[in-house]
């Protein structure tokens, strides 16, 4: 896996495409997903959805995150804060 990862990270029109799915899942099935499964998934998935991203994507990512609801906006910043 990190070593698909680190090609697509080197190649931006692979980044942004990954990126893009990245934030349509944060922002269209997030909610959805975090009614189906319990918190501590819910962290390790969007850990793992933001390590795929690029630091343009993060800051997207932010502006969706901004908008969640609190709970959601928590487990989010529980799991950024564990990629560091």
């Amino acid at each position: 896996m990190s070593r698909e990862l680190g090609a697509i990270q080197h190649d931006p029109e692979m980044q942004l495409f990954e990126d893009a799915i990245c934030l349509v899942f944060f922002e269209t099935e997030l909610t959805d997903f975090s009614g189906q499964h319990d918190r501590d998934k819910l962290i390790r998935i969007s850990r793992k959805v933001w390590k795929k991203m690029s630091e343009n994507g993060h800051e997207a990512a932010q502006q969706i995150v901004g908008r969640l609801p609190a709970g959601l906006q928590n487990a989010l910043d529980e799991a950024i804060a564990q990629v560091g």
